[in-house]
């Protein structure tokens, strides 16, 4: 059961998001509901949105589930001019480990990953990830140094 005060509270954390959008990294761009999530956050102007994966993949998947991306950056992590840069912020952070630059080279090449690194490195505000990966959460902790727990959520998109 929804009460008015819960619709209240969303309405004023919706006009907060819209008045300051922030850019979101979604790292599982391939998924269906990442996608239709993706176009109506977009939408609804309450994010900068980029979903990370192949475009022939999510632009065929979107054509596919009749949702319009034309605004929606698409980045393949694997052909991105950053990666060598998030690459050497992970071994930044993990060397103390025994990470290797190759090692780290692999890291920054996952999606979950490249989207925290973007985030450590200030080419966005939050990365988005879990829809098909949940158990796949150590990226932030081990990318940002600020975090060290990660909040899980769900999000579910109502049409």
């Amino acid at each position: 059961m929804v009460t008015w005060a819960v619709v209240e509270l969303l309405g004023k954390l919706k006009n907060r998001a819209r008045a300051t959008p922030a850019a979101h990294r979604s790292a599982e761009g391939e998924d269906d509901r990442v996608i239709q999530a993706a176009a109506r956050v977009h939408s609804e102007r309450y994010a900068k949105i980029t979903l990370l994966g192949r475009a022939d993949t999510i632009r065929a998947a979107a054509s596919r589930l009749g949702v319009k991306l034309e605004e929606i950056e698409i980045l393949n992590p694997l052909a991105s001019p950053r990666l060598d840069a998030y690459a050497r912020i992970y071994l930044e952070r993990r060397r103390a480990r025994g990470t290797t630059l190759e090692e780290a080279h692999e890291a920054a090449r996952k999606p979950l990953y490249f989207a925290a690194l973007s985030v450590a490195a200030g080419d966005a505000d939050a990365s988005v990830g879990g829809a098909r990966i949940p158990r796949q959460t150590r990226s932030a902790p081990r990318c940002i140094p600020s975090v060290s727990r990660q909040m899980r959520a769900w999000y579910p998109v109502f049409s």
